[in-house]
């Protein structure tokens, strides 16, 4: 038997080959390269979710000491924030900073975006030695601030201004609250929390991290943050932005309006906590909110004392209330919110309760039993929801709670304490006062 087979059938085949040949060894490197971007992914993931769990677990941290935390009325102005926990400063002679973290910013909601993830780095010069790790806390307090971010780079103290941010209960008291600065920065080492300067350093999107989890550039996250997908977050993720809105809160609109038709109210309300919209809205809204911000940021405003005001269409506000002296907080209140633009009048009926070494005692007595136990939570934050108002032995509770059952604990404990000789509970649960 013979066979025959031509020359074009040959080239023919050897060309088939060669393009079967050409066809496995590009599958066969993209099941090299596939595999290898997908770990990569999985691994930039994983750090994600480690970077934000260290973030939520320092700002609780930091924010459940109401005496050396951020005044909760900054964290409700701040247009973004940026946490990054155990940053690394190492040094002998020549020094530098490197570490992680995470920057969200206010949605047109007025909440909190997903995290977008940075990393820190600078330099130093100078005769220092020795390593150590420091949580620094950013503030962005204005739009200018956050557009820096948006080149997802951004060097402190270059084009836009730096300053070590207030801390405590009364701190931004002592802060002009249309803040001149663009950024507020904290640090924590060794224990202690401060308001610190730390210009120079650098801000880079790690979009390493930022792709593997949004699939986004973080300057697209930051100018567009109802872009994400947030149905498929990771739970550390998801932990994190609750953590933000439980102490940030949630911003309202920068505007407000009352169209016609609508209910207007003439009455405000204040108390020393952000956490629930307790100012009412009138027609008088923009004037009742700067009012508002001057009384939640008076010098020595404390647990012990409460203040509220009504104000009508035509700037005159009354203010009402018990405050402990000294010192002078009546007074105080008055002239802070007669310095707002748009009051005419103030009628000051707040009530200063009388000095009293026992009342003292007994404040302290009923703070440490009101806010121990299941209770503990409310204490958490720059201002504390719970107020204990004490004129000579007979207690008042004023604030708010999120359940009857938190209301009757408050109300109970406070009996329990020697030197009481009676409680008026009147805690509001879910914005609705009860009798």
């Amino acid at each position: 038997m013979k066979f025959k087979v031509d020359n074009g059938t040959i080239r023919d085949a050897a060309v088939s080959a060669a393009g079967v040949l050409l066809i496995l060894v590009i599958l066969g490197l993209m099941a090299a390269v596939v595999p290898a971007q997908w770990t990569r992914d999985v691994e930039q993931t994983s750090e994600g979710r480690e970077e934000a769990q260290e973030a939520a677990r320092v700002f609780r941290q930091i924010m459940s000491k109401p005496d050396r935390a951020i005044p909760r009325e900054l964290l409700e102005r701040a247009e973004a924030v940026g946490i990054f926990p155990d940053v690394v400063k190492a040094a002998f002679i020549f020094g530098g900073r490197g570490g992680d973290g995470i920057v969200a910013r206010r949605t047109s909601s007025g909440d909190w975006s997903v995290p977008v993830f940075y990393n820190i780095s600078g330099a130093s010069f100078g005769p220092q030695i020795g390593a150590k790790k420091t949580d620094y806390i950013m503030l962005f307090m204005n739009e200018g601030a956050l557009r820096d971010l948006l080149d997802d780079k951004l060097e402190l103290g270059a084009g836009v201004s730096v300053a070590a941010g207030p801390i405590g209960r009364t701190a931004g008291a002592g802060t002009n609250l249309t803040l001149d600065a663009g950024i507020l920065t904290y640090s924590r080492s060794e224990g202690a929390f401060v308001g610190a300067s730390i210009k120079g350093a650098v801000l880079t999107a790690d979009n390493s991290v930022n792709k593997a989890i949004y699939n986004l550039n973080g300057s697209e996250i930051l100018d567009n943050p109802e872009r994400p997908n947030k149905t498929a977050l990771p739970k550390e993720l998801r932990t994190l932005m609750q953590t933000l809105s439980r102490y940030g809160g949630t911003k309202p609109p920068s505007a407000m309006h009352v169209g016609p038709g609508s209910r207007f109210m003439n009455t405000a309300f204040v108390s020393s906590t952000n956490d629930r919209p307790y100012l009412q809205i009138s027609s008088q809204t923009d004037l009742a909110r700067e009012i508002r911000s001057e009384l939640l940021t008076m010098p020595y405003y404390s647990v012990f004392d409460w203040i509220e005001f009504d104000v009508t269409r035509d700037g005159l506000v009354t203010l009402r209330g018990s405050v402990v002296s000294p010192p002078d907080k009546k007074s105080a209140a008055e002239r802070r919110v007669a310095s707002v633009r748009g009051v005419q009048r103030v009628i000051n009926n707040i009530e200063v309760l009388p000095l009293s070494p026992s009342d003292d005692r007994l404040r302290e007595r009923l703070y440490r039993e009101i806010y121990s136990g299941p209770l503990f939570r409310y204490q958490v934050g720059a201002l504390q929801q719970i107020h204990i108002i004490v004129d000579r032995g007979h207690v008042t509770l004023k604030g708010f709670v999120d359940s009857v059952g938190d209301k009757n604990i408050a109300g109970i404990r406070a009996k329990t304490v020697s030197g009481t000789f009676s409680v008026d509970n009147q805690l509001t649960v879910d914005g609705k006062a009860l009798s």
